[in-house]
């Protein structure tokens, strides 16, 4: 549904995008990354917010810098920050939404925005007006705004900020759902929303992809070499000399860590199954897989 080509962003002399190649399919596509990899920036760039220095960029039929105005009617956004009127009620921002999107059939509106504040868990604070909400129900009244007309493409940059674990469960379920019938592009720094969520991601450190495929196919890149167990204190500054230590903690008997090595890293050491997040970790920290 959305291909990117070759595509560059700089601002004077840095260079924030790098060449980037994606192609996101149909469904769920997670895009992860540590906070100034440049996640929001490509983000932007699709919803046509701001241009690129170079590259092309399809989505369906359209190609952006040329049908701009059609993508937008088929894009829904989720920035990460956003202003709201807070002197409206959630149900009156929605209906102005409704209305900027080309929503012209007042009670196809009505309908839409009732489904949606109930999908988002404020049916009961539609009367309410935003600026008395809390973080967590103003970041649900924006998942609602970007579902406003039904977009073929949902675009959403960190959307689970501000939600507490109840609602990011609910949250990511209604990712699910709406992925049968949309493309959802998932932008985030939180590994757990795109293990939970995503089978297809891309990983984006320093405006460049690391990594892009399926889960299961990045963390087999680390079959075999994933270690935990206890060790002394003093014994780890030298266990980290040969090994990359992916965390450590505080146990009765010493530290115990997880580690990546090729090898048995220290005596007591036992394999493990490695997960999303040790691969991410090593691809963040700048190491390497496979």
């Amino acid at each position: 549904m959305i291909s990117i080509d070759r595509l560059t962003k700089s601002y004077s002399s840095a260079k924030v995008l790098k060449e980037i190649c994606l192609h996101i399919p149909h469904g769920m596509f997670g895009l992860l990354g540590p906070n100034g990899a440049g996640k929001t920036t490509l983000m932007h760039i699709l919803v046509t917010l701001i241009t690129a220095n170079s590259g092309t960029v399809t989505i369906g039929d359209y190609t952006l810098g040329k049908h701009d105005r059609e993508i937008r009617k088929i894009i829904g956004f989720l920035p990460q920050e956003f202003g709201m009127y807070n002197k409206l009620t959630a149900w009156e921002y929605l209906d102005l939404i409704g209305t900027l999107k080309g929503m012209k059939i007042s009670r196809a509106r009505r309908l839409a925005i009732a489904d949606l504040l109930e999908q988002v868990n404020l049916a009961g604070e539609a009367r309410k007006k935003i600026g008395s909400m809390s973080g967590g129900m103003r970041r649900r009244l924006g998942i609602a705004q970007a579902l406003l007309g039904d977009p073929l493409v949902i675009v959403a940059d960190e959307p689970t900020v501000g939600l507490d674990p109840e609602e990011r469960l609910r949250f990511r379920n209604l990712l699910r759902s709406w992925s049968l019938e949309k493309t959802v592009l998932l932008s985030t720094h939180i590994v757990s929303d795109i293990e939970d969520t995503c089978d297809r991601l891309a990983v984006l450190r320093s405006g460049v992809v690391l990594y892009t495929g399926t889960q299961p196919d990045l963390i087999l890149q680390l079959q075999g070499k994933m270690w935990t167990g206890v060790v002394h204190a003093e014994e780890l500054p030298a266990i980290k000399k040969r090994t990359l230590v992916l965390s450590s903690r505080r146990d009765r008997d010493g530290e115990e860590v997880r580690v990546v090595s090729e090898e048995l890293p220290f005596p007591e050491a036992r394999s493990v199954y490695p997960n999303l997040e040790d691969a991410y970790m090593v691809l963040a920290g700048g190491g390497k897989l496979g």
